[in-house]
């Protein structure tokens, strides 16, 4: 077991890289119970407290979990207090609040930073915040350890073994080749591959592929290609080529090409409009991707559900009111759902309604239980971000699931649409040889 060896080494730094539901944080509680360790933090996404507590909490049965966060309870109940003096414990506290300094000066036994690829930015609040934090072990958890870019490896290392990778700047010169004569340079390939993985004293990589046992395999995507509708393909014409268009009375102006990606990859979902100089999109807004997703769902068994991305909060409301007025059940699920409606909506999946509709960055992190309701997933569109679109996409393929996988992509075709799938698929090509080096 992995844990046995990095006791039986006696290491004080651990990195578990595994892939989505392979164990993380079972093998990371299971260190602390191991040696004996009284204090604990555990820094990681608040939607994941309550998974963390049942873990905890079922393998060491007489633990006693607190939950560090800025409120009135949390003050009373005395936990930071508790916390500042050494005294027994499991400290959660979510990394949007950690980040603000709330237990920094404090030590514990040892700290597990969950999704530790949230330190990725080297100048970021976060990760400085979070070495303020004192321990005597610690532990990196991360089925995506570097976020979208090689770069983003180099917190989580010197977070881990600070002597060892001191300097940004001599980890770039050790190990990579790269482009360009810039001050900061651009990392191109590893100079010796797998170099990076190997130096590490303790990484750890699990990938689902070699742990799947039972479970059915992931059927091919099924690419699904939408063309505009006339007004649609108009409008997306006139702006990629002027980064400038009328809607209505109003103009839709992109000052710089990251804006202007952004507004094309809308325009591919539905044609938007603009209300209180915000671009959103109107319920009856016209979207071959809709038209798609809902002969998708008619074609098939009506006990069937589905899993629907966007990458547009905004656009989910026009896809559930499409799909209920096609008498298909849906409930959305965004970033701004409380934690109460997403537990009912994950109970009730299934039963009073059969298409859950979520953005992309809500359901990245700490969803859990889709793979027992669900086996059909669809992409209206993928996101900018590689790690949100891997996180995300992971949701129904995990220990539980009974059908294969089947998911479909919905492409507009000679639009950003093409461009962000070569874009994501050379990403995921690059950080998979860095992972898992052949």
């Amino acid at each position: 077991m992995d844990i046995t060896r990095a006791i039986d080494e006696g290491q004080k730094s651990i990195f578990l890289a595994y892939e989505q539901a392979l164990g993380k944080t079972i093998t990371a509680v299971e260190f602390a119970k191991r040696l004996g360790l009284k204090s604990i933090i555990v820094v990681a996404p608040l939607s994941t407290r309550r998974s963390w507590e049942a873990t905890v909490k079922s393998q060491i049965p007489d633990a006693v979990f607190y939950h560090l966060e800025d409120s009135m309870k949390s003050f009373r109940s005395g936990s930071f207090t508790r916390l500042k003096k050494g005294e027994p414990g499991w400290y959660f506290i979510g990394w949007e609040f950690m980040r603000t300094g709330a237990i920094t000066g404090n030590h514990a036994d040892l700290i597990i930073a969950d999704e530790v690829h949230r330190i990725q930015n080297r100048e970021s609040w976060t990760r400085h915040t979070l070495q303020w934090i004192s321990s005597d072990y610690k532990i990196a958890l991360s089925g995506t350890p570097s976020a979208n870019k090689p770069e983003g490896l180099f917190p989580p290392m010197n977070w881990l073994w600070p002597e060892r990778y001191k300097s940004y700047t001599h980890w770039v010169k050790t190990f990579w080749h790269t482009l360009g004569n810039r001050a900061v340079p651009k990392l191109d390939r590893e100079i010796i591959p797998g170099g990076v993985i190997r130096d590490m004293p303790f990484f750890i990589r699990r990938l689902k592929k070699d742990h799947r046992g039972d479970m059915p395999p992931v059927l091919p995507t099924i690419e699904v290609s939408c063309e505009m509708a006339p007004l649609q393909r108009k409008i997306y014409n006139q702006f990629q080529e002027l980064a400038l268009v009328w809607l209505g009375e109003h103009p839709l102006l992109a000052a710089v090409p990251f804006t202007q990606s952004l507004r094309l990859r809308q325009l591919t979902l539905g044609v938007p409009i603009i209300v209180d100089h915000q671009v959103t999109f109107a319920e009856n807004a016209k979207s071959s991707k809709i038209d798609a997703l809902v002969e998708i769902i008619e074609d098939r068994s009506p006990e069937e559900t589905y899993f629907v991305l966007s990458p547009s909060a905004r656009f989910i409301p026009v896809v559930i009111s499409r799909l209920r007025k096609a008498g298909i059940t849906a409930e959305a699920y965004t970033g701004k759902t409380e934690q109460k409606e997403r537990e009912r909506l994950l109970r009730e999946f299934g039963g009073s309604f059969r298409v859950l509709v979520a953005g992309i960055a809500a359901v990245a992190e700490g969803l859990d239980g889709l793979q027992h309701k669900c086996s059909n997933g669809v992409w209206l569109s993928k996101h900018v971000n590689a790690l949100l679109n891997t996180q995300a996409g992971e949701r129904l393929d995990r220990p539980g699931q009974l059908e294969s996988v089947q998911w479909w992509n919905l492409i507009a075709p000679d639009t950003i649409d093409e461009g962000t799938e070569d874009r994501l698929r050379a990403i995921g090509n690059k950080l998979s040889d860095l992972y898992d080096p052949r």
